[in-house]
């Protein structure tokens, strides 16, 4: 069985390798990572909305799986939320190459995801794709 190891563009862990697959950031065609962007501020103004979200990826990678679809759930093609409910953190998120990657992130304050939020997951996936096709 092949080890397992993160994967680091321009000096930052994008992917960090688990049991059952990775997790990490998408990366913009900028370089932004914004779902990275988002937990920096999380980790000052909500460490238990980050431990939130952290634990669901954490059960991504060890299981493969989220078993509670209200913490992690697909909402439109590819794209995936995962939720922390007490707080209204979401963050969107691809399966790509074996990975869960993270596009961005925000305070949900209604009921409804935003459709600009949805159209924005797909851009930042595209984006991240389209810069590292299949080696990553």
């Amino acid at each position: 069985m092949a080890e397992k190891t993160d994967i680091k563009v321009d000096g930052y862990v994008v992917v960090q390798a688990g049991v059952k697959c990775g997790v990490g950031y998408a990366v913009r065609s900028n370089g932004d990572q914004e779902a990275r962007d988002f937990y920096l501020t999380l980790k000052k103004t909500n460490p238990k909305a980050l431990a939130g979200l952290r634990h669901v990826f954490e059960e991504l990678m060890k299981f493969g799986v989220v078993q509670d679809e209200t913490k992690f759930n697909k909402v439109i093609d590819k794209i995936w939320e995962a939720k922390h409910h007490r707080s209204g953190a979401r963050v969107f998120c691809f399966h790509w190459n074996g990975a869960w990657l993270a596009t961005h992130g925000w305070m949900k304050k209604k009921q409804k995801t935003r459709p600009e939020d949805k159209q924005r997951a797909l851009e930042i996936m595209k984006e991240h794709i389209d810069r590292f096709g299949n080696s990553v």
